[in-house]
């Protein structure tokens, strides 16, 4: 076999915050950058890559801002190469949304320092999103470089997403972490180490194929003799940066003959790590939460706002601030929960800032639109979804507390009542939050009836209910479904409408655990134990909302868990809140949904397209350890991003981002607790994954867990996404106090501020783009071509379809278009005429 091209990448893989805290690493950034600007302005190395992650860019200019040109300079010369991302995200536990703002970011950073040319550079993310094509194909990027998630057969290919969108890859066979140059081995032992390398790779390559050699490692900075070293041992290797060598790779002789299709998860090849997707689940909650509400609360009623030409002050920066916030906690190594423990800390702070803000900015949006909509005696209902909605929703209502509270008007059913602090002063700058001024807020239930898509309406009275719950000490009951508490606490569920009954649902059950953050490893000759009920409670007692509080324990274990199980009018679906507050060490505790025949496959929400995995139902972690040495045993499960479909069933989940597959089961993982970074005695993985430090805080002690899943009967991919947008929060009502002057001059009303009849579209984004356009994302997540037509507010117009970087790709006739399968595709709204743009 001829011996490939041989081309070299100088770098440094860059972890902002993992065994150390940010600010140390910090520091420690800002003399590698030192080093790699004096070492290319010498010209002693030609070439070096700042690991595709503008973030640092800002973090190194935060103390050496005097810098700023002569990195614009190297950029500008080709000599640095920085972007395409703003973070190094990890893929599964960020939505498809923020996976296009990071790029968004991190593009405009880079052609801001001046770079054109760029690559889909993910050399440590564990594993790869079956998207990740598409989304670089609309950035306007046909390559990516990867590592893991891939077997050594494809070191040169064609990836393809299920939207058909292409992209060349090049795979790191032998990963990024390269450090040969970096130790103080003499040259015959570097020497014997690079043939070693090239020759493992060659083994891999087609002939004429070219080759990538990284030169660096995880937060290493320039030896400036490499580049001579390099020269002694392959006189023939030529010094490139990543983009540059995807673009030759693409060119090369060597023909594309292997496609890889989906996501790339394999396990033969490098660490996974999928332990990840369940460490620390309160940070993946908190994220699933914030991700939401920006994209599908705040940034749709701010487009609202400028459809119905409501006066704003300006909210770009505080917009920009949010986004910011949120992706510094996206990197593989914070969302994941695979730090030490003050790096997560921070994460919490900066969840804080983002949930803080957002529901200022959410509450100030919600007073706009209740000054021009709400008369007196009403509720404001609104629907965030794409369909039209008939049944229950949650209102929200304060009243002076000066005498009692009103008889309900637009209520049926009254859920709880608090006194707290009115809370006028948020909105008005001139009033202080004194002690006399209390109020009552009461939460209450109502029917609503044809909800208008991506609209609201006005309420004023209760409108009659098609169906009605039915509550007992052991059961809930509707038009749709009869559900069973069984002795052990259990579910049986009848489904009226197609007479199956589904036995085993929501089952408690804890396994012993010594894994640690990176996997997750149950303790050999340890058997799993399944809670047993305490005591059943009825909570609410209908006509609208029947709840059952389930208080469990476990034999072995101290903690108590309460679960709420609700079953609305109307619906099929039953609402689970589980709480409770951790106790022990080493453990993971999963609610288990029994199936009716062995469980050899799912479709899981991907972040565009769905996502079909098949399994082994009859395999078991446990009988396979102890892992070989530097393998990692296959793990029968996933990431979820918000639902996932198995047996006829639908499982819709607030956050909680894993579940496994096992025999007649799906498992959904609550809490996983574990107090190291990385074990070697794992059993499932066989070394270290990173270094062997203690993280107590991993461990979730004396910590207050509130999860929310939600199952139905049943799967319907086109119903589960507004089914999960509806979970979420995406219908509610409220009716916050106002002055006698604002609600004269509101006026009843039902407005759709868009809409579409084809329901196999969904939207993944609405929010004000440039010029006062609005941009929509719509998704085709079905296997055939979707036609819809856009119902706009008067005088608005969607007339032609856009990448995600803003450019023009087709004019739109008369607001129609077709959106192939699996695509994306977004559309740029204009305003009326007489507001020009």
């Amino acid at each position: 076999m001829a011996q490939p091209s041989l081309y070299v990448y100088y770098h440094t893989h860059w972890d902002r915050e993992w065994y150390l805290p940010f600010r140390e690493y910090q520091h420690r950034l800002l003399t590698v950058v030192d080093d790699i600007l004096t070492t290319l302005e010498s010209g002693q190395m030609e070439c070096f890559t700042l690991d595709g992650q503008t973030v640092l860019l800002e973090d190194y200019l935060e103390f050496r801002p005097e810098n700023e040109s002569r990195l614009r300079t190297l950029v500008k010369q080709n000599k640095l190469s920085i972007g395409p991302w703003y973070v190094m995200p990890d893929e599964f536990l960020v939505s498809g949304e923020s996976l296009i703002r990071n790029l968004q970011r991190g593009l405009y950073i880079s052609r801001e320092f001046g770079e054109e040319t760029f690559t889909g550079y993910l050399p440590d993310t564990f594993g790869h999103s079956a998207d990740i094509p598409m989304i670089l194909t609309q950035f306007g990027i046909s390559s990516a470089i990867v590592w893991r998630g891939l077997g050594a057969q494809f070191p040169l290919f064609t990836w393809q997403s299920p939207s058909e969108d292409q992209v060349t890859a090049f795979h790191l066979t032998e990963g990024y972490f390269q450090n040969v140059f970096h130790m103080g081995k003499d040259l015959q032992e570097k020497k014997t180490f690079f043939q070693q390398w090239l020759s493992k790779v060659s083994d891999v390559v087609p002939n004429n194929a070219p080759v990538l050699f990284p030169v660096g490692a995880d937060h290493l900075g320039v030896v400036a003799d490499s580049p001579a070293l390099v020269k002694q041992l392959a006189p023939d290797a030529q010094s490139i940066t990543p983009d540059t060598f995807m673009t030759l790779a693409a060119e090369s002789e060597q023909a594309l003959v292997q496609t890889h299709v989906g996501e790339l998860r394999n396990f033969e090849g490098a660490y996974l790590l999928p332990g990840v997707f369940s460490s620390r689940m309160y940070l993946k909650q908190w994220n699933r939460t914030l991700e939401w509400r920006l994209t599908r609360q705040l940034e749709p009623l701010l487009a609202w706002s400028q459809v119905l030409n409501i006066n704003l002050p300006p909210v770009k920066s505080q917009l920009d601030f949010l986004w910011k916030t949120l992706l510094l906690n996206h990197p593989h190594d914070s969302i994941c929960g695979c730090s030490v423990d003050s790096v997560h800390r921070e994460n919490e702070v900066r969840f804080e800032h983002v949930d803080q803000l957002s529901t200022a900015l959410v509450r100030d949006l919600h007073a706009q639109l209740s000054h021009r909509y709400q008369p007196d005696n009403t509720m404001l209902v609104f629907n965030l979804s794409d369909s039209p909605y008939t049944g229950v929703v949650e209102l929200t209502q304060d009243y002076p507390n000066t005498a009692p509270p009103p008889a309900p008007e637009a209520e049926i059913q009254v859920l709880t009542e608090e006194t707290l602090l009115d809370e006028s002063y948020l909105l008005d700058t001139a009033i202080l939050p004194l002690s006399e001024n209390q109020a009552v807020r009461r939460k209450s239930l109502a029917w609503v009836e044809n909800l208008p898509a991506h609209g609201l309406t006005t309420l004023a009275k209760a409108l009659p209910a098609s169906d009605t719950v039915l509550v007992t000490a052991s059961g809930l009951e509707n038009n749709n479904v009869i559900v069973q508490v069984t002795p052990s606490g259990d579910l049986t569920v009848e489904d009226r409408k197609t007479k199956r009954i589904y036995t085993g649902i929501h089952q408690l059950w804890r396994n012993l655990e010594q894994g640690d953050s990176y996997n997750a490893a149950p303790v050999p000759g340890t058997m799993p134990t399944q809670a047993r009920i305490e005591r059943t409670e009825i909570v609410d007692e209908g006509p609208l909302r029947g709840t059952l509080a389930l208080t469990w324990t476990f034999p072995d274990h101290e903690t108590r868990y309460t679960t709420w199980v609700s079953l609305d009018a109307g619906s099929p679906a039953l609402s689970f809140k589980t709480t409770f507050v951790n106790q022990t060490p080493d453990h993971k505790v999963q609610v288990v949904f029994k199936t009716a025949s062995p469980l050899t496959q799912v479709i899981a929400e991907g972040h565009f397209a769905p996502i079909t995995r098949s399994y082994d139902p009859s395999y078991r972690l446990v009988d396979h350890m102890p892992a070989p040495r530097l393998k990692e045993l296959l793990v029968q499960g996933g990431p979820i991003q918000r639902f996932i479909g198995f047996d006829d069933q639908t499982l819709i989940t607030r956050g909680l981002t894993e579940y496994e597959v096992e025999g007649e089961s799906l498992k959904l993982t609550l809490i996983r607790a574990f107090g190291m970074l990385s074990r070697d005695d794992t059993g499932v993985r066989g070394s270290h994954a990173g270094p062997p430090l203690q993280t107590p805080e991993g461990q979730c002690l004396h910590r207050a867990f509130e999860c929310h899943y939600q199952w139905r009967p049943g799967f319907s991919l086109e119903g589960a996404f507004t089914q999960a947008d509806r979970f979420y929060g995406a219908v509610y009502g409220f009716a916050p106090r106002s002055n006698a002057q604002e609600a004269s001059q509101a006026t009843s009303a039902s407005t759709s501020i868009l809409s579409w009849q084809n329901p196999a579209v969904v939207s993944t984004a609405f929010h004000p783009g440039p010029q006062n356009t609005l941009h929509l994302r719509l998704l085709n997540p079905t296997a055939t071509p979707q036609t819809i037509v856009l119902h706009l507010p008067k005088g608005w117009e969607a007339t032609r379809e856009i990448n995600l970087t803003g450019k023009p790709i087709a004019p739109l006739q008369d607001s129609s278009l077709t959106i192939p399968p699996y695509r994306l595709t977004t559309v740029e709204l204009y305003p009326p005429a007489s507001r020009g743009l």
